[in-house]
């Protein structure tokens, strides 16, 4: 009897410390536990202070926000092909300025070319009218010569004076001398003083070329 009192004892003893040690086995645990549980707890206190997160909307920002860089890049799309269709029509206008500042220069050209011809062929004009008004006038000079002075002094008084110093120009000094001795004497004067200015301005105008 005695022997089976000691043996319970023995027994409560055993189950009392294997109580106690589960008991602080398990407090251990729990402590781990809600340590654990703590430091899980502040992960995401850290994220937050570290990668601050923007409140969800459930997509309205991000579709705002996509539907505003669309508007952005359509605008900015038509500004590249307004500018573009503004550079070819300034492009265009160049080029049909240079087209008509070409056509310009060569009508300018054509029109000195034919300016230059005409004012060649005046020029030709001119010095075969002076040949031939020469050789009228040295026809006519032989005309006078031929002629009395006293019939030729009366023709020649009614001619333009230019005419009728190239005539006597023209003509033999002394057979000249005659037909002006004829013409009446303010008519012959006159003759006179106009011979003289022409021969001294020749006289002058061969020296200046000398």
């Amino acid at each position: 009897m005695r022997c089976h009192l000691r043996i319970l004892k023995i027994s409560a003893v055993i189950f009392g410390l294997f109580v106690l040690l589960v008991g602080l086995m398990l407090l251990r645990k729990g402590i781990l536990a809600k340590d654990k549980f703590l430091y899980f707890r502040k992960i995401p206190e850290v994220w937050m202070e570290k990668f601050p997160l923007r409140p969800f909307s459930f997509g309205k920002e991000e579709k705002v926000q996509e539907s505003t860089q669309q508007e952005e890049i359509i605008l900015a799309l038509r500004e590249i092909q307004r500018q573009r269709k503004e550079m070819e029509r300034e492009r265009e206008e160049l080029k049909n300025l240079q087209n008509h500042l070409s056509l310009q220069k060569e009508e300018l050209r054509e029109e000195g070319e034919r300016l230059v011809s005409l004012k060649k062929k005046l020029e030709e004009l001119v010095e075969q009218e002076k040949i031939k008004q020469s050789e009228r006038i040295s026809w006519l000079a032989s005309i006078y010569e031929e002629m009395r002075p006293e019939e030729a002094a009366p023709i020649m008084e009614k001619l333009d004076d230019g005419l009728v110093i190239s005539i006597l120009s023209q003509m033999d000094e002394r057979q000249a001398g005659k037909i002006l001795g004829a013409m009446e004497p303010t008519r012959a004067t006159e003759l006179s003083q106009k011979i003289g200015k022409d021969v001294i301005k020749q006289i002058l105008e061969e020296s200046k070329i000398k």
